[in-house]
């Protein structure tokens, strides 16, 4: 109790010290005059977007690109282009750019490479070898860049964040840092705890930011200043202040979303339009007051955002309200709103006659009970009278009328909504009039195809209550069809349709197979536009489990008709890959068993029957690809294998369409990942190197969207993101990564200590090398922090011959969290790769190991038993042999470049697939027997080297370089000029 007291004594307190401060006279504009000191950062993380200011005008955007692309991928963002941009210096117009890159790395490399004319600014200026009009190739630009924890300082991380005390700010300069901004804040007004600056997705301010204060009397002297003048040593800016608005009702109806803020001191309370101006419009002595919105300046008056509620229109909208206009006496701070009782109403309102209000507008106290009221719901559009009154409903008459709505279907002028519910009742009088099962189907259909047509382009995604009543309509006419003797089919024609005459079978023109795929694609268009980080998402992605019920009833139905001839064969091989498509990413003990087959068998039971029914052979590739992927996933490595190599698909995979690709794509990771687990280290990093080394795993596996060195059409960018593959589908791309620096990690070190004293040394992964230097090249390394640095300190240390050290880096809690946990046997993994087995041998193994080496000619040493050591031996070749060498590259690149021209090119643009390809065939004609076609793993030295992709058990494509694959792997991009020039 005493507890309760001390709290309200404070409330208490901290309102009469606000309600004192709302009365005083609004202060004057503040200003801050000082020097901002840089902050020294350690280990920064940089935005992957950078301010480059005093760019020429006469500067094309190509060359802007090709003076930063060396840095890496990255987009040009040219805010003025166009327009007259910037500012006059030296009598020539200039002008800023922003440089956004895919990595962080980039930017750091791009800052490395910036000089320092004053040490005493710090400002970063980057040399531009670009021409210009007035001379001369180089140009010095200005670089801003942003470290991503300056967006943020916390002075006082015990006090409470209140919105009610939180400003906003806008104007900021971008170089103005979160604790520069506190430093101004609390030296101007004092009691600052917490400062925000807003980010865009880049985490690059965008000029607005929020200061958080402990004190009332801090908060209204800034709010009362409205703006604040800040002169400095690097620039001059007046920043606007407000106060922060946030959700919140209407301080006098406490109905209504407040709309409007009002900033006046008697006021400082949200509003609706409605009650702003029954409080402000009506009373001249508040007429003067501003509105304060989201969305418009802190100068605007009321009548400039709120012109249409004024007058006539005003009493219409508060004599329409469904109860009594309801006024409460004090606003949050406790400040009285100037009403009191019913007769002082008009006297607080400035005089003004109320009385056309009296029965709209009711005073209620603080502690006056709420309960009595009701809230009326929005009154639906009237459809009309369907039939006259005291008119007998025939069949006749029913499908006349039904035929009269339906002729209006599809215009403008018709009601959407309105079509559907018609439809409904029209179903509901033929199923209470009990006119037969053939009419009921053909409403039914009728109505399903309706509820599509509520979206009004294609390319948009349903709404999702409206999806749901799609769900239901279905269901309810598969339940129809399955009880009745109803012959739904497009091979039936309207001519020769059925719905009236009992004594022949019904028939009805239509598909209903068709109807469940669309469901199905309007499920996946809403999962592709809701946020995969919300509980939005995992409501509806509970939808899935409703359409996967529902083709499993559509499936059982077909399998009891198929004999009588209603579907054509691709219905039903569409309808068999839809449900493979809902089974192939999920594991078997999610599955209960359906007529005594487990998830194995009836996958491979379906894919069965879609090889024996499909004509077009598409539907068969994509089926044999889930199926490698389900067996891929349930660790069933040789079977995946044998069926992926028996299909002979890397040969036609680069012909087929885009959503084939990218399920191809999944499917030769899923088979990596699988290797890895078995162990088949080789054969892993062979499948995973084809995606991995594109740099662009999220754009082919349809994670993700790059950014492109051009700007996308509208449309290329919606068929872009129509083909992505929702959240729930999605490969890991962390672990992928993860496995196959693991995998490059034990096969490259090897490979680098035999070949140490070669001159020419053959690389097996690129990428690999190239994070292996980029660690080298750092002045500072510290501990690593994700799983690639991770790997590659595990690199560095077995390069040192610390297997142990090795084992530590790659097998530890940091990892286990992040990467092998994820597995299912994560255990059996972790053994896998803990290297014991391969390091720790007796002298005796050791002993056997080096000599077959020696023999074997594959080690150029000698042993020496007494002293148990090892006497390595480097012969230098000779001139004769080095000429040979050199002569041997050059006619194997001639071989290649004369197969490359002679090779047929495809509609894609692509030729010969490179010498180290799956099989002999693989870029065109049948090169070579079926012993090559079914190898498992030859490395030979046309490899990843040179790009063109080593021979393997996936094959084509899997070197550092866009090789034979290009066009696969584009498969998320455009197959323009433009897109072919970014890759």
């Amino acid at each position: 109790m005493e507890l309760l007291t001390k709290t309200h004594l404070k409330e208490l307190e901290e309102r009469a010290g606000a309600a004192a401060l709302m009365m005083q006279p609004a202060t004057a504009p503040a200003s801050w005059n000082g020097q901002i000191m840089p902050r020294v950062h350690h280990n920064p993380v940089y935005s992957c977007k950078l301010f480059i200011g005093g760019i020429p005008y006469d500067v094309s955007e190509r060359l802007l690109y090709d003076a930063f692309a060396p840095y890496g991928r990255c987009r040009i963002e040219w805010p003025g282009r166009g327009r007259i941009r910037g500012v006059l210096q030296r009598g020539k117009t200039v002008g800023y750019i922003y440089v956004v890159f895919d990595e962080e790395k980039s930017a750091k490399q791009l800052l490395k490479d910036c000089k320092q004319f004053n040490m005493d600014t710090q400002d970063l200026y980057f040399t531009l070898n670009i021409p210009s009009a007035s001379g001369g190739n180089t140009r010095q630009v200005q670089v801003i860049p942003w470290v991503v924890s300056d967006a943020n300082y916390v002075h006082d991380p015990t006090g409470k964040l209140d919105p009610k005390k939180t400003i906003f700010v806008g104007g900021l300069h971008g170089m103005l840092t979160a604790e520069a901004l506190f430093t101004i804040m609390n030296q101007t007004f004092g009691d600052v705890i917490y400062v925000g600056i807003d980010t865009d997705k880049y985490k690059y301010p965008i000029g607005s930011g929020r200061v958080t204060f402990s004190s009332y009397m801090a908060f209204f002297q800034a709010v009362g200043s409205a703006h604040l003048a800040i002169r400095t040593n690097k620039f001059l800016k007046r920043i606007q202040i407000d106060p922060f608005l946030e959700e919140a009702l209407c301080m006098m109806c406490k109905k209504a979303n407040g709309q409007v803020f009002c900033t006046r001191r008697q006021c400082f309370s949200y509003f609706c339009l409605v009650c702003w101006q029954l409080r402000h419009n009506l009373c001249g002595q508040m007429a003067d007051h501003k509105a304060l919105t989201r969305h418009t300046p802190r100068e605007a008056t009321p009548f400039d955002t709120m012109r249409w509620l004024n007058g006539e229109q005003m009493t219409i909208a508060m004599q329409g309200m469904a109860r009594p206009f309801e006024i409460p006496q004090r606003n949050i701070f406790g400040h009285a709103l100037g009403f009191g009782t019913a007769p002082s109403l008009a006297a607080g309102m400035g005089g003004v006659d109320l009385q056309p209000y009296a029965k709209i507008i009711k005073i209620v106290s603080e502690d006056e009970d709420e309960e009595g009221w009701t809230e009326v719901g929005k009154k639906e559009e009237d459809i009309g009278v369907l039939f006259p009154p005291k008119t007998e409903i025939t069949l006749e008459a029913l499908v006349e009328k039904f035929n009269e709505k339906m002729a209006v279907r599809g215009r403008k002028t018709t009601n959407r909504k309105n079509y559907v519910r018609i439809l409904q009742e029209l179903y509901n009088i033929a199923q209470e009039k009990k006119f037969g099962s053939g009419i009921l189907v053909k409403i039914l259909f009728n109505i399903v195809s309706a509820l599509f047509e509520l979206t009004p382009s294609v390319s948009d995604c349903m709404d999702f209550s409206t999806w749901n009543k799609a769900l239901i309509a279905i269901n309810s006419l598969v339940d129809l069809l399955i009880d009745s003797n109803v012959h739904l089919s497009i091979r039936i024609t309207e001519e020769d349709e059925n719905v009236s005459d009992p004594e022949k079978p019904y028939k009805v023109n239509g598909s209903v197979l068709m109807s469940v795929q669309r469901l199905d694609t309007e499920l996946t268009k809403i999962l592709q536009n809701a946020d995969c980080h919300s509980t939005d998402y995992i409501e509806k992605l509970k939808g899935e489990k409703d359409i996967c019920s529902l083709i499993e009833k559509i499936q059982k139905f077909i399998d009891e008709r198929i004999e009588i001839g209603l579907f054509e064969n691709d219905e039903v091989c569409k309808i068999y890959m839809l449900r493979i498509e809902h089974m192939y990413y999920k594991y078997e003990d999610t599955f209960e068993q359906e007529d005594g087959l487990t998830a194995s068998q009836l996958m491979e039971r379906l894919c069965k029957r879609i090889y024996a029914l499909d004509d077009e052979k598409r539907l068969r590739q994509r089926a044999m690809l889930c199926h490698v992927y389900f067996l891929a996933l349930h660790d069933e490595w040789h079977k995946a294998r044998d069926l992926m190599l028996m299909s002979h698909l890397q040969a036609i995979v680069d012909h087929s369409d885009v959503s084939t690709q990218i399920l191809y794509n999944r499917t030769i990771c899923q088979l990596g990942l699988c290797a890895f687990r078995h162990g088949h280290i080789k054969e892993a990093h062979q499948g995973l190197s084809e995606i991995q080394n594109t740099q662009r795993s999220k754009e082919l596996l349809a994670q993700g969207i790059a950014m492109r060195q051009y700007e996308r059409t509208q449309e290329q960018e919606k068929l872009e993101r129509s083909r992505q593959v929702p959240y729930h589908m999605h490969i890991n791309i962390e672990l992928m990564e993860c496995v196959y620096l693991i995998c490059s990690m034990l096969l490259e070190i090897p490979h680098m200590a035999s070949h140490e004293f070669e001159l020419r040394k053959r690389l097996l992964s690129r990428s690999f090398h190239y994070q292996l230097k980029q660690n080298e090249k750092s002045s500072l390394v510290g501990p690593p922090e994700n799983t690639r640095e991770h790997v590659v300190a595990a690199s560095r240390a077995m390069l040192a011959g610390d297997w142990k050290k090795c084992r530590d880096y790659i097998v530890n809690d940091k990892m286990n969290a992040k990467v092998w946990n994820l597995f299912r046997n994560a255990d059996v993994v972790k053994n896998m790769v803990k290297l014991a087995a391969l390091f720790e041998l007796d002298e005796r193994q050791v002993h056997a190991i080096i000599s077959k080496m020696i023999i074997a000619e594959e080690l150029a040493a000698t042993l020496d038993e007494p002293t148990g050591c090892v006497m390595m031996h480097r012969v230098e070749p000779s001139r004769l042999q080095l000429l040979a060498l050199h002569l041997t590259d050059k006619l194997h690149q001639l071989a290649e470049q004369n197969e490359q021209v002679m090779e047929p090119r495809g509609p894609g643009g692509r030729g010969y697939a490179g010498p180290g390809a799956w099989f002999a065939g693989r870029g065109g004609g049948d090169r070579g027997d079926d012993k090559k076609k079914m190898q498992t793993f030859q490395p030979g030295r046309g490899g990843e080297q040179r790009g063109k992709g080593g021979a393997g058990v996936w094959g084509s494509g899997v070197g550092g370089g866009a090789g034979a694959t290009g066009q696969r792997r584009r498969a998320g991009g455009q197959n323009d000029s433009n897109a072919r020039k970014g890759f």
